[in-house]
């Protein structure tokens, strides 16, 4: 089964590639937080992947909120019609 996500892009590195600041991507249902990032990557290139993700250490590098709750685990499962938003992480120094 097939699950639509809503996706906003609060983050400028990543609305200059994908050349937009929200969409509605269509994807299995059971998707996690790692995947999506990888069917993102497939989308729009290894740049945006970068951006969002640290492979070699498996780390987000940016913030998500999920219906507006900060997620930190990549594993994390995405339910139909969550919604799914991309920040830049903030560091406090």
């Amino acid at each position: 089964m097939q699950m639509k996500i809503p996706l906003e892009y609060n983050y400028y590195s990543i609305r200059h590639i994908v050349k937009q600041e929200s969409e509605i991507i269509t994807v299995d249902d059971g998707l996690t937080l790692l995947q999506l990032f990888g069917t993102l990557e497939n989308k729009y290139g290894e740049r945006l992947g970068n951006i969002l993700f640290d492979h070699a250490n498996s780390k987000l590098k940016v913030s998500v909120l999920i219906n507006g709750v900060s997620i930190t685990d990549i594993h994390h499962t995405i339910k139909n019609k969550d919604k799914v938003n991309i920040l830049a992480r903030t560091t406090s120094g």
